[in-house]
């Protein structure tokens, strides 16, 4: 399973294959000539017996390609292939697909649309990259108000949070920024970008 990826960074008979043969949902097996592969240089950098980190020269290639048709699935394949790889059980699903983790149960005021949070937090794509956070030496946090805030996190927090509430959470692209791509920080967020947002609820107002 690839995840979303640019026909551009694609090997020449694989881009044709996905341009013009591939539909929504379809599966194929593409078997192709190293004169439409990566030619007589190869690809990547250091030996090419070190696995997925060079491909010689004139290397034919054996792709299997299945094209997802709906975005939840996408998603879900996403989470549950980095849950798997990095043994990572203790989370809860939602029907949503959000998954949650509390870490600290709160014990103050229930968050609505109407309020005003003041939080510490860490928002990072599944590679590792963090791209937004907020964490004071003092633990003061930064007030954000409810509906500014996006969907999985606004899930999180009216469902399952209230004031001294920390939790960890991974939420679906679909649940995030979608199809766009977003400028922060950290770096540029790609468009379909599943990711983890870690905080903690310091106040809440109203």
């Amino acid at each position: 399973y690839a995840g979303r990826i640019s026909t551009k960074l694609l090997p020449l008979g694989l881009q044709l294959i996905v341009h013009d043969v591939l539909k929504r949902g379809g599966s194929l097996r593409v078997l192709i000539p190293s004169r439409l592969a990566y030619g007589v240089t190869g690809y990547g950098a250091g030996s090419s017996t070190v696995a997925n980190n060079k491909i010689a020269g004139n290397q034919c290639l054996d792709y299997y390609i299945h094209a997802i048709d709906k975005q939840d699935v996408y998603d879900d394949l996403v989470l549950t292939n980095y849950f798997k790889a990095n043994n990572i059980t203790d989370y809860t699903k939602t029907a949503s697909g959000l998954y949650y983790k509390i870490i600290t149960p709160g014990t103050g005021v229930p968050i609505d649309d109407n309020s005003t949070v003041t939080i510490t937090y860490s928002a990072s794509l599944l590679t590792g990259q963090v791209f937004d956070q907020y964490n004071t030496v003092d633990g003061s946090g930064t007030p954000l108000e409810f509906p500014s805030l996006i969907s999985g996190v606004q899930e999180a927090m009216r469902n399952y949070a209230s004031t001294g509430t920390v939790m960890s959470i991974y939420m679906p692209s679909r649940l995030a920024y979608k199809n766009t791509t977003q400028t922060a920080a950290g770096g540029t967020l790609p468009p379909f970008s599943c990711m983890k947002f870690d905080f903690k609820i310091v106040s809440t107002n109203p």
